[in-house]
């Protein structure tokens, strides 16, 4: 485990305890640059509907002042909250259910081989993603064997 990594376990930690309360959840954390002059990137998502501003805004004062009274960070930096946009691929379960209805490409391994389906997640339930392709057939896959979904803007 490298330093940012451990780094990036002790932000989250703090940053989870923030959300614990609200229908909010971390998805990624991630810091870069040098001691003293660290970005730190936290994205969060919700279990419906999306994050606004104001959220992001009270939720950094409050992460700040954590990071600051457990000495997580040496020197300075600059904290980011941020949702995490279409760029970002899906990384937790909790993200599946909102995304129902929307077109999205999603690696999996299958019997060992990588393949790729595009289609409309039509489901998540107990671990399973449901994608409807665009001849209309469906696909299964097991969340264990999704190496990443990406939500794409439109056929």
């Amino acid at each position: 485990m490298t330093v940012l990594d451990n780094l990036n376990d002790r932000i989250r930690e703090l940053a989870e305890t923030v959300l614990e309360g609200r229908p909010l959840f971390v998805v990624d954390v991630q810091a870069k640059g040098q001691k003293g002059s660290r970005t730190v990137w936290i994205y969060i998502d919700s279990v419906e509907g999306g994050v606004n501003l104001d959220e992001c805004a009270k939720i950094s004062e409050e992460l700040s002042l954590l990071l600051d009274a457990h000495n997580v960070i040496d020197g300075s930096y600059r904290l980011n909250i941020s949702s995490p946009g279409l760029d970002r691929p899906l990384v937790d379960p909790r993200q599946y259910p909102k995304n129902v209805g929307r077109k999205a490409a999603v690696r999996f391994s299958k019997t060992g081989d990588e393949q790729r389906i595009e289609g409309i997640i039509k489901r998540f339930e107990e671990g399973r993603l449901i994608i409807q392709k665009k001849d209309g057939s469906t696909e299964s896959v097991d969340y264990g064997n999704i190496l990443e979904t990406k939500i794409l803007a439109a056929w």
